[in-house]
């Protein structure tokens, strides 16, 4: 092990990474595969109604620890913190990765800017097609806080809508400061999944800055449908600007109102003004910048799926383009991706930085589960 890897290793240490899990096996079996031994603590939280398998759990590696809790989405999310005892914390789907050269070069920022609470990196997509890893830079719409943007007010102001800052549900958080948000962005269920990421990105604009640095942290894997659940629903009714709208929820609706209030009030800086403009700026602004978004979304849909989508895409979007699939689908598929050495070629020419032995290791675990598939 190279002096780099060691330096990488021991940071990893201070970390936890928290995987929620429903009904995934193989995706938990990865997940240890791809941690065990290899720094970080890996906390999994199972809500499946079955346990996995006495093998698994009695032959886990020591880094790795199983919790079998039977409750909801929002709740095992809650109670992480209760299970998190390192310096730093971050949040994983269970069937994604976060590399190693990212997570390590997140931890060196926030060790050289103690004023900082959280970190992210880039995102790439991943998928396999045809036995080929295939790959995208997604999410080029994020934007980090400018450097002047220091105060409470001017991060709100950045932060919400019409503006827009950066997704902070799986970047890298200081322990006490990632266990006030989940804790209580979380601590109420609403019956729209998409309720709970927009909490996390108020709370963490609140609490202090966060960053996004030019390294590749994130990968997403398109190997699954985007989660839908009985305790998380995203689809039609449950949509975010359909359950905000609709009137069927009204009740909800007006609890997460209050609950930004809530949660803005926490800082002890804002007038009750301040809140009240805050609050409409989170809900009502988020509603027209969704509504807004998916409508670009439909009218870019009509010209990207056609023959390019069909002649070069997935298989399953192959099928989906031709019957016009919902662009909340669209989001997630890799009809666009490329090899890797070009998605490398690409990162280069934008300053970022992405490790050839993360990537090869994840490609070659996504390659495996497809074969096993």
């Amino acid at each position: 092990m190279s002096v780099d890897e060691r330096t990488i290793a021991a940071d990893l240490r201070r970390v936890t990474v928290v995987v929620p899990t429903y009904a995934r096996p193989a995706s938990v079996r990865r997940q240890v595969e791809y941690w065990g031994n290899r720094g970080p603590s890996l906390l999994i939280l199972d809500g499946s109604e079955q346990e996995m398998g006495i093998d698994f759990v009695s032959n886990l590696p020591e880094n790795v620890r199983y919790v079998h809790s039977v409750t909801s989405f929002s709740h095992r999310r809650m109670i992480a913190a209760d299970y998190v005892s390192t310096e730093f914390t971050i949040l994983l789907p269970d069937d994604e990765f976060h590399l190693e050269s990212g997570l390590g070069n997140c931890i060196r920022y926030l060790d050289q800017h103690p004023d900082v609470i959280g970190c992210g990196g880039k995102v790439l997509g991943f998928f396999v097609e045809q036995g080929e890893f295939r790959a995208f830079h997604g999410y080029d719409d994020w934007l980090r806080f400018p450097d002047d943007c220091v105060t409470i007010r001017e991060r709100l102001d950045f932060a919400l809508p019409p503006k827009k800052a950066h997704k902070v549900e799986c970047s890298l958080f200081r322990s006490e400061a990632w266990k006030q948000i989940f804790r209580e962005s979380y601590s109420d269920q609403y019956s729209c999944g998409f309720t709970y990421e927009r909490l996390l990105n108020l709370y963490a604009a609140v609490l202090g800055r966060t960053e996004l640095i030019d390294s590749v942290l994130w990968m997403r894997s398109l190997e699954n449908p985007p989660t839908h659940s009985v305790d998380a629903p995203r689809l039609d009714r449950n949509n975010f600007v359909a359950w905000a709208t609709s009137g069927e929820f009204r009740d909800e609706v007006d609890h997460y109102f209050a609950k930004a209030q809530k949660i803005l009030r926490t800082s002890g800086e804002l007038s009750e003004q301040e809140i009240d403009t805050y609050a409409r700026r989170f809900l009502f602004g988020g509603i027209q910048r969704q509504i807004d978004k998916e409508a670009r979304s439909q009218q870019g849909l009509k010209h990207k799926l056609g023959k390019l989508a069909i002649a070069h895409g997935p298989s399953f979007v192959k099928r989906a383009a031709k019957r016009i699939v919902p662009s909340r689908f669209l989001r997630f598929t890799g009809w666009r991706g490329d090899r890797m050495s070009t998605v490398m070629e690409l990162l280069q020419s934008r300053g970022i930085y992405c490790s050839p032995s993360d990537m090869d290791r994840v490609e070659r675990l996504a390659l495996a589960t497809a074969r096993a598939r």
